[in-house]
């Protein structure tokens, strides 16, 4: 199996462009750029300390979530980008995804990075 990435299209606020974007009500709507918004979050404590620090993105993309709104957090993973596997200390690159429930509609983005060279 081959997998081939190509680049999210995001609307201003950061939101993946999706048809089901389309779906959602004005009030939903605003809400759902935390999705992204606890990606870069989660990206930004990962680059300043490391592997050591997933645990940590995972809680502050959990507690993005729980801030209450109409967005809640089904599923986040940070794994390694070339092996899908949990990052560990060898991760050089690394694949970030959240899927979240908005209404009736379940919206899912991903980031992928590089670590910085220590």
């Amino acid at each position: 199996v081959k997998i081939r990435r190509c680049p999210t299209i995001r609307e201003k606020d950061g939101l993946a462009r999706s048809s089901r974007n389309l779906l959602l009500t004005t009030e939903e709507r605003k809400t759902a750029p935390v999705i992204y918004r606890s990606l870069l979050s989660a990206r930004e404590i990962i680059e300043a300390k490391g592997t050591g620090s997933v645990k940590r993105a995972v809680a502050g993309i959990k507690k993005a979530f729980s801030r209450g709104g109409l967005c809640r957090l089904e599923h986040v993973e940070i794994v390694d980008a070339a092996t899908l596997l949990p990052a560990s200390g060898g991760t050089k690159e690394m694949l970030l995804f959240v899927a979240a429930r908005i209404g009736n509609q379940r919206l899912t983005d991903s980031i992928r990075f590089r670590l910085p060279r220590s």
